[in-house]
């Protein structure tokens, strides 16, 4: 999110809690739904009884019915919910028997648990187990369990026991809400990663936040290492000091190679004036200690002047540069409307200033999407007519209409983080020859997400996927992203690839066929001779590197490129 200002780097990241939901492509409820057959589904559940309410809602429109009853997914809600607990673990009766002298702990219920052991206070700091081909092992007795909701059922029984009469105390059914929370989270965490459950009401939402969250990409190895992610180096976190490929080694003192993401996502939450305490291990012999202050001023993603930036960038030739953060709505604004505003108040500037505007460059970099409603409305301000895309489910198709925006060329900027209804816009603008792409390949989430409320819950929310979303030409980009016609790194060493057009080349340079749009028609070879002699993006960059500032690399060098086919071009 790094063209953003805000006055606190934190308040981007503690606004996400419940606007995660909508940066993600959504379709209204559907007035009818098909009940698909689903074993397991008959059976009654006491302690469970949350996933199986959740299931009955998923088999209605859900597109991957088939995986409503995947194995991991029963055992990752069991292993967050007894994580939730605190201090409790769940592992393998035969990894557990083998190692319990390094583990140490109290087993709970051991021999009551068909395959499994819980175990209390361990000791996960010991070397032993800490081992790599120990977790390795680890891994592939896990790896063996044919879990399903019944053994789920045994596992939730269990935690249901170790809280003191929920039934009739008030802070003991408190915790045992935030156990059933816990595993629906580690259950749909297996099925969709895009699934979010926020316990709040629609109108808390947009009230100030009191607990704020640090939002951390993880991804865990082969051996449990939890690993910091695509980091981005203007992040606020990179500026603090965490970097990517760091692993993560405990949070506030305690250790985090044995739990799972879902847990670790909620130990990184803490009220306002808090803070969070990280250690990580860099290049695998240096150890690093951060404190991350909790700290907000109020302000919130939905704030009309921090959801857009836009700018005349002035050279050679002149374009409207605008930033969308994400396509959302707030009390009295959307984006689209502030996309609107924004280009009418530069044009505007540009005529008082004698400005003479030659391109529009629509910058969707690590945008993730949003109500689908406006990314729709957004392709038909750019897009003169046409079919724009379809969903099915039910089949519908979408088309342009009263485009307003059309009088200037094009560009839109992408890259990795570009997902869900930013990068069909920019699909959607190449297919029409509007305009081409730049930037990296996006990230290739085409899925259509409906947000319900979980059942029996006002204050759950789930955001499932209901419907692929199909490029004008029938294509799915899901899985597979938006490739651009001009590849431009963000790196500061990588030079735009002006020699082959970006559809036959991969993000190594290696040959491919995307197959899911038209070849661009441009030029590369020309455009990048006339921004050899006539560019201005290596001397703006020397500058800004001189007055110890960092560069836009990918944005400096696609106003040279855009520059470039408006000389060469017609």
């Amino acid at each position: 999110m790094k063209q953003i200002s805000f006055h606190s780097p934190l308040t981007l990241i503690a606004s996400f809690s419940f606007f995660l939901f909508l940066l993600y492509c959504q379709l209204p409820k559907q007035k009818q739904e098909t009940r698909l057959s689903l074993p397991g589904l008959e059976k009654t559940y006491l302690y469970s009884k949350r996933i199986t309410e959740t299931k009955s809602l998923l088999q209605r429109n859900f597109i991957y019915p088939k995986e409503l009853n995947l194995p991991s997914a029963h055992l990752a809600a069991a292993i967050v919910a007894t994580e939730r607990l605190g201090n409790h673990i769940l592992l393998p009766k035969s990894f557990y028997h083998k190692y319990k002298t390094a583990i140490k702990g109290e087993a709970i219920q051991d021999g009551k648990l068909a395959q499994l052991v819980m175990i209390q206070t361990t000791d996960l700091d010991n070397q032993t187990i800490n081992n790599d081909e120990v977790i390795l092992e680890l891994e592939e007795e896990i790896a063996k369990l044919s879990f399903d909701q019944d053994q789920l059922e045994e596992v939730m029984a269990v935690l249901y026991k170790q809280i003191k009469t929920p039934s009739s105390d008030t802070g003991s059914i408190q915790e045992w809400e935030k156990i059933e929370i816990a595993a629906l989270e580690g259950y749909v965490s297996k099925l969709f990663e895009s699934t979010i459950f926020q316990q709040e009401t629609w109108e808390d939402s947009f009230k100030p936040n009191t607990i704020l969250s640090i939002s951390i990409p993880i991804k865990e190895s082969k051996t449990k290492r939890k690993i910091i992610t695509k980091l981005k180096k203007t992040s606020f976190l990179n500026k603090i000091g965490l970097q990517t490929d760091d692993e993560i080694l405990s949070i506030n003192g305690n250790s985090v190679r044995f739990l799972s993401i879902p847990t670790i996502e909620q130990m990184l939450k803490g009220k306002v004036g808090e803070s969070i305490k990280i250690t990580i291990l860099r290049n695998k012999n240096q150890i690093h200690h951060y404190e991350i202050p909790l700290k907000t001023n109020g302000t919130s993603i939905t704030n009309e002047n921090k959801s857009i930036e836009a700018k005349i960038q002035t050279g050679k030739y002149n374009f409207i540069h605008m930033k969308v953060l994400g396509f959302v709505k707030g009390t009295d604004f959307d984006s689209i409307k502030l996309i609107k505003e924004n280009y009418t108040s530069l044009m505007e500037e540009a005529k008082s200033k004698k400005i003479t505007i030659h391109g529009f460059l629509l910058d969707l970099r690590d945008n993730s999407g949003g109500y689908l409603d406006l990314v729709t409305e957004c392709m038909r301000l750019f897009v003169p007519k046409g079919l724009l895309y379809t969903t099915r489910a039910p089949n519908n198709e979408y088309y342009a209409t009263n485009s307003v925006l059309i009088e200037l060329p094009l560009i839109v900027l992408i890259n990795e983080d570009t997902g869900s209804g930013s990068e069909l816009i920019a699909g959607v603008v190449r297919y029409h020859n509007r305009g081409a792409i730049f930037g990296t390949k996006s990230f290739g989430h085409g899925l259509v997400h409906t947000l319900r409320s979980v059942p029996g819950s006002a204050t759950l929310l789930i955001k499932y996927p209901t419907s692929f979303l199909y490029l004008p030409n029938g294509e799915k980009f899901h899985n597979i992203g938006i490739s651009p016609d001009l590849w431009i790194s963000e790196e500061a060493n990588e030079s735009p690839r002006y020699s082959k057009p970006i559809s036959i080349l991969n993000e190594n340079g290696e040959g491919i066929n995307n197959g899911n749009l038209p070849n661009s028609k441009l030029d590369l070879q020309k455009i990048g001779q006339w921004v050899e002699k006539n560019g201005s993006a290596k001397q703006i960059i020397q500058t800004e590197l001189q007055k110890g500032q960092t560069p836009d690399y990918q944005l400096l060098h696609s106003l040279d490129a855009f520059a470039g086919i408006l000389a060469t071009q017609n």
